[in-house]
């Protein structure tokens, strides 16, 4: 059941890329025990156990390893702070769809509803695909984008980034490494409209430096969480994981 006093947010993992450096399918690679996309999937279901995500103490927050976002509220209460996931969507394309057991996938999923939505168009870029999973997502209160290509990203780092937005005084909360940016980024519903109208192959970034007295960064103790799968060489950065 949703919490009324809960903000409502929606996943949105991006997974339509033409995968050109990489020549070849990269979400189809194996990757441990499956292939590279249901490795993420994985990971949202480890993350996602129960039906809303209950804010931990501001302090305990503040003193983890991962959490040192700028701009969140200082020592403010968690009394009834949370974040209800309302629906994971998938954006996609038929190729790798067809390449994956998404049966298997549903059952993993359990009780998180899990939306597929192909992208027929993935030459457009990443935008389109930010569009197509916006337009399905529907009404949320929070989006949150993933790339399915962060091998190293933890369910952890998913988690904790979901437990912070709500005691964040900004609209935007984006993973960083130093000076790095990466995914996941978290956007208000604000920001729904500026990012339906992005274009070609450009991404949430464009909208997050436009607004950057509206950010606040989750600092990621580990670079390769935010290492992409962008091609072949970069096994090398993985290879531990495989």
């Amino acid at each position: 059941m949703t919490n009324k006093n809960a903000l409502v947010c929606k996943l949105i993992i991006l997974a339509a890329g033409r995968s050109t450096r990489f020549e070849g399918n990269k979400l189809l690679e194996p990757y441990g025990t499956s292939t590279v996309l249901e490795s993420l999937l994985e990971k949202v279901v480890q993350t996602i156990f129960q039906d809303s995500l209950m804010c931990q103490d501001a302090g305990d927050l503040k003193n983890s390893q991962l959490y040192q976002a700028e701009g969140c509220l200082q020592g403010a209460t968690a009394q009834g702070c949370k974040m209800d996931l309302g629906e994971v969507v998938l954006v996609t394309t038929q190729e790798t769809l067809s390449g994956i057991l998404l049966d298997t996938c549903r059952i993993r999923i359990g009780k998180l509803p899990l939306q597929v939505v192909l992208n027929p168009m993935p030459e457009e870029g990443i935008s389109h695909s930010i569009f197509l999973g916006l337009e399905a997502a529907g009404e949320a209160d929070v989006y949150g984008f993933l790339v399915a290509d962060q091998l190293a990203l933890s369910s952890k780092t998913i988690q904790e980034m979901l437990l912070t937005y709500p005691k964040c005084k900004k609209g935007i909360l984006c993973a960083r490494h130093g000076e790095t940016l990466g995914n996941p980024v978290f956007f208000h519903r604000d920001y729904k409209e500026a990012l339906k109208q992005l274009q070609g192959d450009k991404g949430g970034k464009v909208v997050l430096k436009q607004h950057l007295d509206d950010v606040a960064y989750f600092e990621i103790k580990e670079a390769l969480e935010l290492q992409d799968l962008d091609s072949k060489k970069d096994w090398t950065y993985f290879k531990k994981e495989k």
